[in-house]
């Protein structure tokens, strides 16, 4: 049985067929879609970097009041810490340098304590240095910086802070350092210091910045007055204690000398043993060293034996008796603690 054939079916339509021509994309509608999809491309990358750029400006701002306010909350006094550099510079002063100055010409400036009172000693009982000082005060801060080379020959100053005298002061603004913040370790000495006023006006005179102890005010109220300062200095700035057998009530050398120096411009200039700044601090350093092995029974042997401190301690100040005091020909310069 011949089969049929299956003849094509004809497409049922209720309309026009589309031709092949109209069912083909217009030209140059790639094109279009294209530059559409790259226009979205665009503006998402725009919105983007508009977010993140949002992001960080909030991320600085927030940062900014962290800043703002941590300024506002911070304690008065040191700027911040001491360059590096400088550290190093000042506390590592070659031996021969320091040989090499000598007393530097600075004239004697220690007094020698009546009654041979018991060399004064820590908890530990290494005897003790103490100072009293003042952020604003001009002599301080060139006392500072002879106190640190000192110092630096029987411990080490692993932080020291750095400030400035008041602007408002004479001679103003003088490059220093500060024993507020300041930490040292020592195996034959104690360091006691108070720094009593930062370098801020508040009022008629300068903001508080450390009260001294009992123990301190009662070294302040014994040695830092009459008879060993006038009376119209007693308390006053800078004054340094010896382990109550020596004792500064005043400026060791002329400040003039750091006027208008940067710190690093002053340790820089103390490895030079002919600057007028090397043998003021330095000078005045070799004389602090010279007293403070007095006390320590010339200990360490590598520094109080070595030149030119025995010579200096030859002409250190003695007490005679128990009415007569020595003290250094020097005139006196001191600034007045202010008494609120």
């Amino acid at each position: 049985m011949a089969k049929t054939r299956k003849k094509n079916a004809q497409p049922l339509t209720s309309g026009p067929v589309r031709s092949e021509t109209q069912a083909r994309p217009r030209p140059g509608s790639n094109r279009g879609r294209n530059r559409n999809v790259r226009r979205r491309a665009t503006r998402q990358r725009r919105s983007l970097w508009f977010l993140i750029g949002g992001i960080l400006l909030a991320i600085l701002a927030v940062i900014g009041i962290f800043i703002y306010v941590g300024q506002q909350n911070q304690a008065p006094g040191a700027s911040g810490p001491t360059d590096p550099e400088v550290l190093k510079a000042v506390t590592s002063i070659d031996p021969a340098t320091l040989n090499t100055v000598g007393d530097g010409g600075v004239q004697s400036f220690l007094k020698a304590t009546q009654n041979k009172p018991p060399i004064l000693t820590g908890a530990n009982g290494k005897p003790k240095i103490f100072y009293s000082g003042a952020e604003f005060c001009p002599y301080c801060a060139g006392e500072r910086w002879a106190l640190v080379v000192a110092l630096s020959r029987f411990g080490t100053f692993s932080a020291l802070p750095q400030t400035t005298s008041a602007a408002e002061d004479s001679p103003p603004s003088l490059s220093t350092i500060s024993f507020y913040g300041s930490k040292y370790q020592s195996n034959y000495i104690n360091l006691d210091t108070v720094e009593q006023f930062t370098n801020k006006r508040s009022g008629n005179f300068y903001e508080p910045l450390q009260t001294p102890t009992d123990e301190q005010q009662q070294l302040i109220k014994t040695y830092n007055a009459p008879p060993y300062t006038d009376q119209q200095s007693a308390g006053g700035f800078p004054f340094v204690d010896i382990a109550n057998q020596y004792l500064s009530t005043g400026p060791s050398f002329n400040v003039e000398v750091i006027s208008n120096l940067s710190q690093k411009e002053i340790a820089n200039k103390l490895s030079d043993s002919s600057s007028d700044v090397s043998k003021s601090i330095l000078g005045s350093a070799n004389i602090f060293t010279a007293a403070i092995c007095k006390v320590t029974n010339n200990q360490p042997a590598s520094v109080c034996k070595a030149d030119p401190i025995p010579a200096l301690q030859q002409a250190l100040p003695k007490a005679q008796g128990s009415d007569q005091l020595a003290v250094a020909q020097t005139p006196e310069a001191i600034l007045p603690r202010r008494e609120d």
